[in-house]
Parts: C-alpha cells; sequence; structure tokens
C-alpha cells in the first residue's frame, strides 16, 4: 500500500411513389434508453427464480471442487439479483468452508453496501492482512471503518473527492444496479474483474433495465453480453436496442440477428415503430453484397422518406440505391423517380444517364444539371450534359459544357468525375 493518511468525517443524460411501394413489413421511433419497457416483470421474476433454482441444483448434484464453483456462482447470480440475504449466506459459507479470498472479498465488498459494517470491517482485515496487494480490498475496508467509526486509512492514491463520496453514499437509496457498478464511478479505483464478474449473472428485469441505463454509454459490450444471456422470448424494445449496441460496436451476425428479430415483432400500431431496425437490416445485407435481402428494407425506409423534410445522408443513400436496384429491375420511371427524389448528385446523375439512354433529352438536361448543382467539380456531369444539349442542337452551351468537363478532368484527374 502507498502512504496512508487518516480522515475524519467528510461532507458530503411522395405518396404516389409510396403506394408503388407497398409495404409487408412494420417499422419504429427510435426510444431512449431510460424509457425502455424491457421486459414483463412477472415473466422476469419467473425467469429469475428458474436461474437459480438451476444453480442450486447444480450445487446439490456437484462434488468437490465442481460443487464449489457452482457454490460460487449461486452466490454471485444472488448478488446480481438483489437476493442480498441469499447471497451473504452463500458468501459467508464459502469464506468458512474454503478459505478462499476472493469469497471473503466479495463477502466484505457486500457487507459494506448492506450496510453492516462492522462484519465488514472484520472480513477485510482479514483480507488485507493475508494478501500481498490488496489495494482493493484495503478501500472497501477503508470504507466500512469510515462509516462504523467516523475515520479511516485510505490508501494514499484515493483522492479527497472519492472518499467525500463512499463517506457520504446512501445504499439504501442505490438501486442493484448502481450497487454492483459503483466502482467504475469512482476516481482512483483500480480494475476489479471479480466485482465485474457479478454483472454476467444479472437476469432480474428491474435490475436489467436499471443496468442498461447505468452502462449503456460507458460499458456497452457489457451491456449487450447481458441482454444475449438472457433467456426466454425477447420483447421489441429489447431487441432495439440490442441491434443498436451490436451496430455501434461492429457485431454485425448478431445485430444482425437482433434487427430481423425485433422487426418481426414490431407493434402492427406503431408503423415507424422498426425503421432504426430496417436501416441495420438494409446496410449490413448491402454490405454483403445482398441487394435482394436489402430490398423489402429499403421499400420500408423508402416508404417513410420524405425529400421535402430534410434527412439524414444514409436515408437520402438508401432512396438512391432502391433506385438502382430498380433499373436492374427493370422499372424504369420507379427507378427514375427514386433516383430523383434521393437528392444526391450520385442519384441525379444515374437518372440523367437513364433519360438519355430513353433519348429524354430535355428530362436527361434537368438531371445533369441538378447533379452539376449538387457538386459542381464533376466532369462528368458536364460532359453528358454536353451530349444531351447538342443532341437538341444547341451546339454552343454544348462546347460550353465539354469544355467546362476537360478543364475538371485535367484539374483533377482522380476527382469527383462521376460514379
Amino acid at each position: 500500500m502507498n502512504s496512508s493518511h487518516a480522515r475524519g468525517s467528510v461532507d458530503s443524460a411522395g405518396a404516389g411513389l409510396t403506394l408503388l411501394l407497398r409495404r409487408s413489413l412494420r417499422l419504429c421511433v427510435l426510444v431512449t434508453v431510460s424509457s425502455l419497457n424491457l421486459f414483463s416483470p412477472v415473466t422476469s421474476a419467473s425467469s429469475t427464480d428458474a436461474f437459480i433454482n438451476h444453480l442450486e441444483a447444480d450445487v446439490k448434484r456437484l462434488r468437490g471442487e465442481e460443487r464449489v464453483v457452482a457454490h460460487g456462482r449461486l452466490a454471485m447470480a444472488l448478488d446480481a439479483n438483489g437476493r442480498i440475504e441469499g447471497a451473504l449466506r452463500v458468501y459467508r459459507r464459502l469464506a468458512r468452508q474454503r478459505g478462499d479470498d476472493r469469497w471473503r472479498y466479495l463477502l466484505g465488498v457486500m457487507l459494506v453496501q448492506s450496510g453492516q459494517y462492522v462484519e465488514a470491517v472484520r472480513v477485510l482485515r482479514r483480507v488485507t492482512d493475508r494478501l500481498s496487494d490488496s489495494r482493493k480490498a484495503q478501500f472497501w475496508l477503508a470504507v466500512a471503518q469510515q462509516r462504523h467509526h467516523g475515520s479511516a486509512l485510505w490508501p494514499g492514491e484515493v483522492p479527497d473527492e472519492t472518499v467525500a463520496e463512499m463517506t457520504a453514499v446512501d445504499w439504501s437509496k442505490l438501486n442493484h444496479a448502481q450497487r454492483l457498478t459503483i466502482h467504475w464511478t469512482l476516481d482512483g479505483y483500480p480494475d476489479d474483474p471479480l466485482l465485474d464478474q457479478r454483472i454476467g449473472y444479472i437476469r432480474d428485469a428491474e435490475v436489467v433495465r436499471d443496468y442498461v441505463e447505468a452502462a449503456s454509454d460507458i460499458r456497452p459490450l457489457s451491456v449487450l453480453r447481458v441482454l444475449w444471456s438472457l433467456q426466454g422470448d425477447r420483447t421489441f424494445s429489447e431487441l432495439l436496442l440490442m441491434a443498436n449496441l451490436g451496430a455501434a460496436l461492429g457485431q454485425e451476425s448478431r445485430t444482425l440477428e437482433a434487427a430481423l428479430a425485433g422487426i418481426a415483432l414490431a407493434p402492427e400500431e406503431q408503423t415507424v415503430a422498426a425503421l432504426p431496425l430496417h436501416r441495420i437490416a438494409a446496410r449490413l445485407f448491402s454490405a454483403r453484397g445482398r441487394d435482394d435481402l436489402a430490398y423489402s428494407h429499403l421499400i420500408e425506409i423508402v416508404g417513410h422518406h420524405d425529400a421535402t423534410t430534410s434527412s439524414s445522408e444514409e436515408d437520402r443513400t438508401f432512396v438512391e440505391q432502391l433506385g438502382l436496384i430498380e433499373v436492374r429491375n427493370g422499372r424504369q420511371q420507379i427507378a427514375l423517380e427514386l433516383l430523383l427524389r434521393a437528392g444526391t448528385w450520385t442519384g441525379a446523375y444515374q437518372a440523367g444517364l437513364i433519360e438519355g439512354a430513353r433519348q429524354n433529352y430535355r428530362a436527361a438536361i434537368a438531371a445533369f444539371e441538378k447533379a452539376i448543382a449538387l457538386n459542381p467539380e464533376c466532369d462528368r456531369c458536364f460532359y453528358f450534359l454536353g451530349q444531351s444539349l447538342g443532341e437538341l442542337g444547341r451546339f454552343d452551351a454544348a462546347r460550353d459544357a465539354i469544355r467546362r468537363s476537360q478543364v475538371l478532368k485535367a484539374a483533377s484527374p482522380e476527382g469527383e468525375r462521376g460514379p
């Protein structure tokens, strides 16, 4: 331990086109983590009890070291799900019978967090006396001493702000998720894999909801692991959160699994309920080169895209992508509407090429001019504009456009030349 010092008591976040693209799936509004109602309390209680009953059965069935491991898993599961008395009972048994300081440490921390400071001091002092590197146990011992005696010897690396926070904390006002993760918020507290290990045993709906709210921003991978570990039927809100977290973490296969399952569960009465999931599915299928599988999701997205209002760049790209698929499907009129509706220079450029191939040169000119307005550096847009102008006998304007194309091409051979 670094130099220690005594401290006294401290005070203490287009209608027409839509008809042509009739939808067969259902879609969503992204809700904030804090407002999610992830699980039914009744279902959760029975699921948690079933999980604990399974662990208790393992304890009875196994022998030797396997039984000790089963006891440890049971203790952590009781601890993680707020079954405090049961967890303390199993931790005490493990500490008494095995003499393992891991269990004494977890027992000591749980005693502190349940306000039983006298026993916590005794248990944690024994841990600190036996271990050569006991900084974490020394920290919790100091918390217990401070709360029981009004003063304590704190490890020297612990800042005054952390001492003040732990002296003033009211454990009775913390939910179980806050209790499980409080060490993440403390300055000067080292990584603690043993305390973190308890989190993998969370099953109770209320604890899961509180944990998701507390940890989604700071430990998204941990939250995702907890959600995937849950048994039973999943809710739409749960799958929505899992897909969004998975997408942010780059876990493509499971993200797609969650997105598709969530789309299937999207509420009938919420016509936009699964829109974020369709975006995820379209993005992932497209990245795999499976436009055939992305198609239905693109239809859903485009059905809710309003070109008259601001939209994300990704949504505009989705509209353009659906237009290009419709070109390959031979549905040129729909494709043209989509490409122009997308509001992208590449979409307008592609529309110009289609109109030019159909010898509809006035429409082609309008499309190329739109593309140039969005990207004045597109040399191919000027080139094909010149070609279309020439077809209509507007030779002076055509020469000007072709010259502009040559200037841009010479100035930036690798620049924005067109798709």
